[in-house]
């Protein structure tokens, strides 16, 4: 690989990792936890600490890393660098109140817990508006060397995640909820703070769902989409291994498959990003389009 690829791609992790956080979304299906794996462990490899959220996911993280969905639910270290929880939105919730109302956490536990979570969650908007607050929470106490990444809802729910603190601003004007939807729309529309990644597959439906969220798309900065599993990036067309699954009728169609796929993101003024599905790939960087 020649110097000026390996330097393009050091480019795109330090444009990346310069952010406090960054959001992971895509279609359901499509790896963005494998991806926000892979950026975690190259941003421990850079000398950062990485802290994953998940919201709501938690099974990949429990086979990748060896812990249960007990320890991930309140946060564990998995490595030197990397931490990682999935957030409930309920237990999320509970914490707002302690934090914001000061209500101590002896009189929480003897409320009628399963009628509040109800309450909660019948609520529209309301689990969206706490993680998003807890997570503004987190950016805003990071250390200088910290990233996060938060593995956020697929993209057919995303725009609404996202939405629900504009909706607060725009209908409460003073109080406690107007001045924490002002921080975190802040921190949303802040490109030196955060940044939408956009996970795809080189497949029809989640290329198709990918193009139309760029197109609506205006709550976070984004730049780059990540084509994630490809079998024939242009750097492997010339090995003999992929010669000879460019031969087989399987491979063929295969092929045609993701240059048809990648074809239609070339129009979006985005940077592409390829992550190889190759048996070299498991520690490899990105590949730029």
């Amino acid at each position: 690989m020649s110097r000026g690829d390996k330097k393009a791609r050091m480019t795109v992790y330090e444009a990346l990792f310069s952010k406090k956080i960054l959001f992971i979304t895509g279609k359901g299906g499509v790896g963005k936890s494998t991806v926000v794996v892979h950026l975690a462990k190259a941003a421990e490899a850079r000398g950062r600490r990485v802290h994953i959220f998940s919201l709501g996911q938690s099974g990949f993280y429990e086979d990748t890393f060896g812990v249960k969905a007990s320890q991930l639910k309140h946060g564990v270290l998995v490595s030197n660098r990397i931490s990682a929880q999935v957030l409930e939105t309920y237990a999320t919730f509970l914490e707002y109140v302690h934090l914001k109302m000061k209500i101590p956490k002896a009189i929480l536990s003897l409320l009628n817990q399963k009628w509040l979570e109800q309450v909660f969650l019948a609520i529209p908007g309301l689990p969206a508006s706490v993680l998003l607050g807890k997570l503004w929470h987190e950016v805003d106490g990071r250390p200088q060397d910290g990233v996060i990444l938060v593995e956020a809802p697929p993209i057919g729910q995303v725009e609404a995640f996202f939405g629900i603190y504009r909706r607060l601003h725009e209908l409460f004007r003073l109080g406690p909820l107007h001045s924490d939807a002002v921080s975190v729309l802040k921190m949303l529309q802040d490109e030196t703070i955060s940044e939408m990644v956009l996970v795809t597959l080189l497949d029809e439906l989640p290329v198709d769902e990918t193009l139309s969220y760029i197109k609506h798309h205006r709550d976070v900065c984004l730049r780059y989409v990540i084509c994630n599993r490809v079998l024939f990036p242009d750097v492997l067309a010339g090995s003999p291994a992929a010669k000879s699954l460019k031969n087989h009728p399987l491979g063929t169609y295969l092929l045609g498959r993701e240059q048809r796929n990648l074809k239609k993101l070339q129009h979006v003024a985005l940077e592409k990003l390829l992550l190889v599905d190759h048996p070299k790939s498991a520690t490899s960087e990105f590949l730029t389009v």
